[in-house]
């Protein structure tokens, strides 16, 4: 009990006081798009945390984007015979995806991603301050769409910001398989983002996909494929944190465990990114 109580003891005067300091982020040009994705290992709880937002929510710093940190979510579903997507005006982002033909360790249908687990955004810089757009209300007036095998789900989201400047996402869903596609444009705001990258930001604390949570968390690592046809992982099984900065062009990445992969590829390469993953005790 002695052993036990200065172990941790240890653990947490380390935590507070010796833990490393995040690594720093790439600098690019305001054209280019990042992808920053870190993941972490399922939790021994059932239920991980709400992930908070990457910076605190202050209306008044946010200028033209103020109004839109403030509104009423609307939920849009996007179904075909294989899964199920959940998207939010609230970011107009992916909300939750569950995958109608597998069942998890539990038996119940297995939600491969949902709002407590992921959390992804565009990450930009205004008025001296990072904004994200997970934390601003778009519209749209679109509904629940269940799609058949040949047809296509459409589903659009919007944030008005003055005359002739606005953020626009569109998802387009095909009715079967599990590809879902994500258009994003920005329009006449050039003026109020300063110069600096736009990176797509990916948390993901991965979902316990299997009964065996050992088996899950040793096949579980970030995969990526550079431009110049290389491919590349971190470390799966690792008691420390593995990172990598991408300095060559990104084609895709994705957060791979043993049986399931959640992957991003990019139309026109990213330019450089960030991946990290972080093992939970």
């Amino acid at each position: 009990m002695v052993g036990l109580t200065l172990i941790a003891v240890m653990h947490i005067t380390y935590t507070q006081f010796f833990a490393p300091k995040p690594p720093a982020q790439p600098v690019t040009t305001k054209e280019q798009l990042v992808p920053v994705v870190e993941r972490a290992p399922a939790p021994h709880q059932e239920e991980a945390p709400h992930l908070a937002a990457l910076t605190p929510v202050v209306p008044a710093q946010y200028g033209i984007f103020a109004p839109a940190m403030q509104g009423t979510e609307k939920e849009v579903v996007l179904e075909n015979e294989d899964m199920r997507v959940t998207l939010t005006s609230r970011g107009g982002r992916i909300k939750q995806v569950v995958l109608k033909n597998y069942q998890d360790h539990q038996s119940q249908p297995f939600t491969f991603l949902d709002e407590q687990s992921s959390y992804m955004g565009f990450q930009l810089s205004t008025h001296g301050m990072q904004l994200n757009t997970s934390d601003l209300f778009f519209k749209t007036a679109d509904q629940a769409q269940s799609v058949k095998e040949t047809g296509l789900a459409k589903a659009t989201f919007t944030l008005p910001i003055g005359p002739g400047q606005y953020i626009r996402q569109v998802f387009s869903f095909p009715g079967k398989g599990y590809t879902l596609t994500h258009a994003w444009e920005m329009v006449g705001l050039g003026a109020a983002i300063v110069q600096g990258p736009i990176q797509f930001v990916w948390h993901d604390r991965i979902k316990r996909a299997e009964k065996d949570l050992e088996a899950c968390r040793n096949k579980t690592t970030v995969n990526y494929y550079l431009a110049d046809d290389r491919f590349d992982h971190l470390e799966e099984r690792s008691e420390k944190k593995q990172e990598q900065l991408l300095q060559s062009p990104v084609q895709w990445l994705g957060i791979k465990q043993r049986f399931f992969t959640a992957g991003i590829i990019a139309q026109k390469a990213f330019t450089s990114g960030y991946v990290a993953t972080t093992p939970t005790p």
